[in-house]
């Protein structure tokens, strides 16, 4: 009689998001049965055929280790599965009853739980890079909005916010200013405490990740990626095999001595002169760009399975032929990667989230909701566009004490303010940032032209508050809200700045710019015809704790005042052609628009619209700059504005 074959022992994959299909995706490969514990039978993960899907309600807090107790019930004495886990709130879950679990399930990290738990807390590395010799970005520790005061002090901006705990409201999130800030700790506040670090410059394409898989220390596996694009900051939409010896080095070192078991990883970003800096590290699971690996010869869930079964591993040789795309979180990825990476687009296979030959139900349901999704922008846009209300259930809710103006009364607002035409650029500008996730910007500028008026603004002058010209060694700037070497660049290219201080405290700020000025926010060129007599303001800024005060009036009496002595009879500026407020206060000071430029921005590209030469303009980088000559008929219209306003024998009232 022939000896039947030995049953295998099952795999328990947590989670089936696009993380856990391909971990249960690869285990079914390999002949592993594979059960999957979800919640949400939406997920297009949960569509698959690579998995027993056990459907409970909670794979995140307390319920999981009921769910897994209640699991182990179906399985035979002594088969004890192997258990994976998809993101970082599960592995601390399943660490604090990992004893308890050794007995139920083979967890490959839970000889190690007490040593992988402090590395889960963000709070906890920069320690460990001093440790080990490793460098770690400038940080400071935001766990009130007091200290966000203090970032000027220690860290030099742009600087980049991480919730110190997993699975918070948000990953990263870049600020360039204080105000900026203020901003991300309102909408994230209940994600306090965050970690501040200095940014280090460079794209996706300089953050580079190694992955290990370990037995109580000792390597098992290696692969070594970088990441192509993120979309929002944080969550990888593309990354491709990269082998590369320092990644591995820098991984191995971040470990070394800590004794740890099972699948590691550690992210790493090269800086402009060459060295690697800490990102962060992942411990007691794969990444989410697990498929990488798995794809490119190295199968860290098989290799895991196997070594907890104590068989043979499979061989790996790291190989480069697969891309990993993220289209859920980003549909355009595709298109990217052609227009910035074509040599890797046509050289590699594009593996996708959700597409496999074997297994099409999660690509057809990702379909699916794509589709909904995308009617139901389109549907909301139209609602708001008319003033229907959103729904039936809310058209009949009982109205608040404060009626909400409707849709269509916003809009009359908006025509009103703004104008037929600028309001609905407004509205297509929004709907094109919505269906496209932010991947598609449209600006619109007004540039106007203001008169200098030769007397003062302001009859009084208040105590203890003074407005002068900065020089570029003048410590008042280390109070400025932008990173040093913009600043610095202003100065070398002849700007000037006109900086208000009360009591040594930076209240605001404006620069003053001569015969032709850059913009930062696009690609664009102003230059002035008549540089002698006309001068261009911009980045004016008047700090939080004075922005209802009378800051920004004497920021533009002394701006006034510098011009008039210079022999400047006019000012230009670009304001939003969608903020209100703004084209209120310029008309306030005089302000008379001149001309329109509209760009349509996609990643590296921008088409721009103006309503003089040069008309239309395709830029791909910053070598093709479109320029904008001002002047002319324009300021002969200011001046005549100007002799009218001098010739007033008063200036404007006013008081403090």
């Amino acid at each position: 009689m022939t000896a039947q074959a030995p049953r295998p022992i099952p795999a328990v994959v947590v989670g089936l998001c696009g993380h856990g299909l391909a971990l249960a995706r690869a285990l079914r490969r390999a002949g592993v049965p594979v059960l999957a514990l979800e919640a949400s039978p939406t997920l297009p993960g949960a569509a698959t055929l690579s998995a027993e899907i056990e459907w409970v309600r909670d794979i995140n807090g307390a319920g999981l280790i009921e769910a897994l107790r209640a699991l182990a019930r179906r399985f035979e004495p002594g088969d004890r599965p192997v258990l994976y886990l998809t993101n970082d709130r599960m592995v601390a879950t399943v660490a604090a009853r990992s004893r308890e679990l050794a007995a139920l399930y083979r967890l490959s990290w839970g000889d190690c739980a007490e040593r992988l738990v402090p590395l889960l807390d963000k709070l906890n590395i920069e320690a460990r890079c001093a440790a080990v010799g490793l460098d770690y970005p400038r940080s400071a520790m935001v766990r009130s909005e007091g200290d966000l005061k203090m970032l000027h002090s220690r860290l030099r901006f742009p600087i980049i916010f991480k919730p110190s705990r997993p699975l918070s409201s948000f990953k990263t999130a870049v600020v360039s200013s204080l105000d900026d800030a203020y901003q991300v700790l309102q909408r994230h506040h209940g994600s306090l405490p965050f970690i501040a670090q200095e940014f280090i410059p460079g794209d996706d394409r300089h953050i580079h990740f190694g992955a290990l898989y370990l037995d109580r220390g000792r390597v098992l596996a290696r692969f070594q990626g970088r990441k192509l694009r993120s979309r929002p900051m944080g969550h990888t939409t593309i990354a491709e095999s990269s082998p590369n010896a320092d990644v591995a080095r820098l991984a191995e070192r971040f470990y070394d001595g800590l004794e740890l078991s099972g699948p590691v990883s550690l992210e790493l970003k090269r800086g402009p002169d060459g060295r690697y800096w800490v990102i962060e590290p992942t411990v007691g699971r794969t990444d989410f760009w697990v498929d990488v690996c798995i794809h490119n010869g190295v199968d860290l869930p098989v290799i895991e399975y196997r070594h907890q079964l104590a068989q043979t591993l499979p061989a790996t040789t790291q190989l480069r032929q697969v891309v990993w795309i993220n289209d859920e979180r980003d549909p355009f990825a595709k298109l990217w990667l052609f227009a910035h990476e074509p040599r890797i687009a046509l050289e590699q296979h594009r593996r996708t989230l959700y597409f496999d030959v074997e297994d099409m139900g999660p690509q057809h349901q990702h379909r699916r909701d794509h589709h909904r999704w995308l009617f139901a922008a389109l549907g909301k846009r139209v609602r708001q566009l008319v003033g229907w209300p959103a729904s039936v259930r809310n058209a009949a809710a009982p109205k608040s004490s404060a009626p909400r103006k409707s849709r269509w009364a916003q809009w009359r607002e908006d025509v009103s303010a703004l104008g037929a035409w600028d309001a609905l650029w407004s509205v297509l500008a929004s709907l094109l940032e919505h269906l496209s996730a932010g991947r598609l910007r449209l600006i619109r500028y007004h540039v106007v032209v203001q008169p200098i008026q030769p007397g003062p603004l302001l009859r009084t002058a208040a105590r203890g508050f003074r407005v002068h010209p900065v020089s570029p060694t003048d410590p008042l700037l280390k109070q400025f809200p932008r990173p040093a070497e913009v600043l610095a660049q202003r100065f070398v290219r002849g700007a000037t700045c006109l900086a208000a201080e009360s009591d040594g405290r930076l209240a605001g700020f404006i620069w003053l710019a001569f015969g032709h000025y850059e913009e930062d926010e696009v690609r664009c060129r102003f230059e002035l015809a008549e540089a002698d007599s006309c001068a261009w303001d911009f980045d004016v800024a008047v700090e939080p704790d004075f922005r209802m005060t009378r800051t920004f009036l004497r920021l533009w009496e002394c701006a006034n005042s510098y011009l008039y002595k210079r022999g400047c009879h006019r000012t230009w500026s670009r304001i939003s052609a969608f903020n209100r407020e703004s084209r209120a206060a310029h008309l306030r000071l005089g302000a008379r628009r001149v001309h329109s430029a509209t760009f349509l921005c996609a990643g590296r590209w921008q088409l721009s619209f103006f309503d003089t030469a040069p008309y239309i303009h395709l830029s791909g980088s910053e070598r093709n700059m479109p320029t904008l000559t001002i002047g002319g008929n324009a300021c002969a219209q200011a001046g005549r504005a100007h002799d009218l306003l001098a010739s007033k024998s008063s200036p404007p009232a006013g008081k403090d």
